[in-house]
C-alpha cells in the first residue's frame, strides 16, 4: 500500500506497531522522527520528513492499521482549532432524488468564518452513530 508517496509493506506496518508497544512513552512526534532515521526518509536537503511521517501516521491510524499515543497538546494550528458559533438551522432530513429539489444553486462561501458555519452546519447532519463524518466531496472518513 501507498501512504503519502511511500510503498508501506505489511512488515513496515509490524514495525511501526512493535515501535508503538516497545515506547509506549513517545509522543507522535518522536515517533514520528525515530521512523524518518529508521527508513533514512529525507527530502532533497537532507532534513527528516517529519511531517509527511506524522501525515502517513495518522492515516495508518485512520485506517485502523495502528492505534498513536494522545496527543500532548492541541494543535497550534488557529483554523484547525476554531469552533463555529452555533447556530438555528432546519435539521429535518431532505430526502427524495435531487430532481425534485430543484431550483438548487450553487454559491462560492467567503469568508473562512462562513465556510467554517457551514461544514459545522453540513457536517452535523450526516454524522453517524459512531462519530465519524462522511465527507462527501473528498470521499474520506474523518473521526
Amino acid at each position: 500500500m501507498v501512504v503519502q508517496g511511500r510503498e508501506l509493506s505489511t512488515e513496515d506496518i509490524g514495525l511501526i506497531q512493535g515501535l508503538l508497544v516497545a515506547h509506549r512513552d513517545w509522543s507522535r512526534t518522536r515517533l514520528s522522527e525515530e521512523i524518518c532515521r529508521m527508513w533514512d526518509w529525507r527530502n532533497a536537503r537532507g532534513r527528516i520528513k517529519d511531517m509527511a511521517a506524522r501525515s502517513m501516521l495518522l492515516k495508518l491510524e485512520r485506517g485502523g492499521f495502528i492505534r498513536l499515543p494522545d496527543r500532548l497538546r492541541l494543535s497550534t494550528n488557529g483554523f484547525r482549532n476554531r469552533n463555529a458559533p452555533l447556530m438555528a438551522h432546519a435539521s429535518a432530513p431532505i430526502c427524495g432524488a435531487l430532481r425534485d429539489l430543484r431550483p438548487l444553486a450553487v454559491r462560492i462561501v467567503e469568508p473562512v468564518l462562513s465556510l467554517t458555519i457551514i461544514r459545522k452546519v453540513v457536517f452535523t447532519q450526516i454524522r453517524d452513530e459512531s462519530g465519524c463524518i462522511s465527507h462527501i466531496a473528498g470521499g474520506t472518513l474523518l473521526h
